[in-house]
């Protein structure tokens, strides 16, 4: 049940109901079935369907809550554009893209209730088991938990039980198969499901369905960092990564400070720095083999990287920027202080 806050006016109301069929609208096109022509005409005319119907709730909303025309608008030209691609033939790829674009506007419209204190009914999420309706920021606590499983299990066994030679063979044996399946997908929708939907489940975000699935850029990435820098920094850049990203992520969603235009906080930054800061120096202090300073300025140095290259990121996966990036300027600061 959602609790409400203040009494809902009747603008409130209609942007409820708005977001409601953008949650609908969103689940729906979470599987593309661009080779069947009955699936384009179908989701071509639930775009123009919706489209009409934001254009009568803009039209309604007049200036009564601010904020919210403008973000409608956005959505409206989306739908339209979205609408063009499919009459056109749009491959996979674009169609994909704009799923992501749609969950950000989305954002737009949600933040405009959050800020009058109103909660989403999130009905269409709860049914499909997750929330993907907000550009995938919503933190999932299954995902973070594996998530710093994997760094902390991954970094346990190349500082206590693996050689960098056996490691480098692994990894690479790791990056073929991972390679070979990322190209495999593109060409069979069969193991692209069961890669999706049985091997990740409820772990991947829906957009890796139809793009380079995040496993794949932390095993590349691993497998760079570990060809060409020290052990210590390589076991501090996956522990870096598996603790503040899901930090950044839980923190800048309930507490963002700051929203920066990719969607990226300003409190979700800081809460970057800080957590993996603080693991990276209790790892380095135990077993960095470094005299005080040098092991809290190494910690601190690669866990401020490790925060930027998550803002900056990009398009690029973060899973293989940030360990990257942040192995990089571990050996940068290793050999200017040696």
């Amino acid at each position: 049940m959602t609790t409400l806050t203040q009494v809902l006016t009747p603008a409130d109301e209609l942007l409820i109901s708005a977001a409601r069929d953008i949650e609908t609208f969103l689940a729906e096109i979470r599987r593309l079935n661009t080779d069947d022509d009955a699936w384009r005409i179908l989701i071509a005319a639930k775009c123009k369907a919706l489209n009409e119907r934001l254009s009568n709730l803009h039209t309604r909303l007049e200036n009564q809550v601010q904020g919210a025309r403008a973000a409608i608008d956005d959505l409206r030209k989306a739908l339209t554009e979205y609408r063009e691609d499919i009459r056109n033939g749009a491959g996979i790829r674009s169609l994909s893209n704009f799923q992501v674009a749609m969950g950000q506007r989305y954002d737009v419209l949600a933040e405009t209730l959050r800020t009058r204190r109103i909660t989403i009914p999130l009905t269409t999420a709860l049914e499909l088991g997750e929330s993907d309706v907000e550009g995938d920021r919503r933190p999932k606590l299954r995902r973070a938990f594996f998530h710093i499983l994997m760094g902390v299990v991954c970094a346990g066994l190349y500082q206590f039980v693996v050689n960098r030679a056996l490691a480098l063979v692994l990894l690479s044996a790791f990056v073929v198969f991972f390679g070979a399946v990322e190209i495999l997908r593109r060409f069979s929708t069969r193991i692209n499901d069961f890669w999706t939907d049985r091997i990740f489940g409820r772990l991947g975000r829906p957009q890796e369905r139809y793009q380079t699935n995040s496993a794949s850029y932390y095993m590349w990435g691993m497998a760079l960092i570990t060809l060409v820098a020290p052990k210590t920094v390589v076991c501090t850049a996956l522990l870096v990564l598996a603790f503040g990203d899901p930090i950044a992520s839980a923190i800048g969603y309930r507490f963002h400070l700051v929203r920066f235009k990719n969607g990226k906080s300003l409190g979700g930054t800081f809460a970057f720095a800080v957590a993996s800061g603080l693991v990276a120096g209790l790892y380095l202090g135990l077993y960095g083999g470094m005299s005080t300073p040098a092991w809290i300025g190494l910690a601190a140095v690669m866990a401020t990287t490790g925060a930027a290259a998550e803002l900056w990121s990009g398009k690029l996966d973060d899973n293989f920027v940030i360990p990257v990036v942040c192995a990089g300027a571990g050996m940068v600061f290793t050999l200017a202080f040696s």
